[in-house]
């Protein structure tokens, strides 16, 4: 009997002891350190950051204590840099597996007084609680699984550069604004600006509420755009069974150029209709419609 006791013992000794190591190794860290004067971001690889806008320059960590020494963060040449060891991304790949989460797991508050330049890569979120970003000119580079919940931008000029796979939610309050999205990128923006540029490239997809004078839409390789809102003058290239769809946008004039891809859009004054290969514009209304050129395509008054 004393045997069986034993053994028992032993065996739920056994059960607990990783129970009780899991446990102090998550452990959580709160760290806060003070930066010298920065303006740029680069962040990659497995950081869920807050931006609050502040007077003074510093950082506030929350990660697991086991994370602690393969994790730095610095301040060079007026960028403030993140950086994970190869040890640490192990543990984190580790972290990541037990709690079948792909969500960041190192907490990131960055004070500062305005950004004008963010580097993104590989599992980056930005916290829906951040700050409104205000500056003369914002660059916004992002790739591999970005994240942006939801981030506010004011700004004489903003340059959105999105690809591999980064969703993003954003508000644009801008003189311009230049957007790129390639390669499965999913964006849904709300933009106040007299001019917009946006670039859509390889099956990526954009839902889009403006207000704006001139909007231009290039739009390749199976991509699909959403349009809302306002603008004066629509320009639209769209090619290689890419989709756009404008009903839902109010403006006085459209040009088109259109190979093997579909537009349902109106206007209160003109089209200029350049369609070709299998191309189909869609439109409501009754604008005046200027034909440059129907090469093997159809042009139809909507029935809805």
């Amino acid at each position: 009997m004393k045997t069986s006791f034993k053994y028992i013992a032993v065996q739920l000794l056994l059960l607990c002891t990783p129970l009780f190591l899991n446990a102090q190794e998550k452990k959580m860290l709160e760290k806060e350190i003070r930066h010298t004067a920065f303006s740029k971001i680069e962040a990659k690889e497995e950081f869920e950051i807050e931006f609050v806008k502040s007077d003074t320059y510093y950082v506030k960590w929350e990660l697991e204590s086991r994370l602690n020494e393969y994790v730095n963060v610095y301040v060079k040449d007026n960028t403030l840099y993140t950086d994970i060891t190869r040890k640490g991304l192990f543990l984190l790949h580790k972290i990541h597996k037990a709690t079948d989460s792909k969500r960041p797991v190192i907490k990131l508050k960055i004070y500062c007084p305005t950004i004008s330049q963010m580097t993104l890569e590989d599992n980056i979120y930005i916290s829906e609680e951040s700050d409104e970003i205000t500056a003369d000119n914002v660059t916004i580079k992002a790739e591999d699984k970005v994240n942006i919940e939801h981030l506010k931008l004011k700004s004489d000029i903003v340059n959105l550069d999105f690809e591999d796979n980064v969703k993003a939610n954003i508000v644009v309050n801008s003189k311009k604004c230049v957007i790129k999205a390639d390669d499965k990128v999913a964006l849904k923006l709300n933009i106040k600006s007299p001019s917009v540029n946006i670039n859509l490239l390889d099956n990526s997809h954009i839902e889009l509420n403006t207000e704006s004078e001139n909007l231009e839409l290039t739009s390749k390789s199976s991509a699909k755009a959403t349009l809302k809102g306002n603008t004066r003058v629509l320009k639209v290239e769209a090619k290689a069974s890419s989709e756009v769809e404008a009903f839902m946008l109010s403006c006085d004039e459209v040009y088109t150029l259109l190979e093997s891809a579909t537009l349902r859009v109106g206007a209160r004054q003109f089209i200029n209709v350049n369609i070709v290969d299998d191309a189909t514009l869609i439109y409501k209304g009754n604008p005046r419609l200027d034909i440059a050129r129907i090469e093997k395509s159809t042009l139809r008054l909507s029935n809805e």
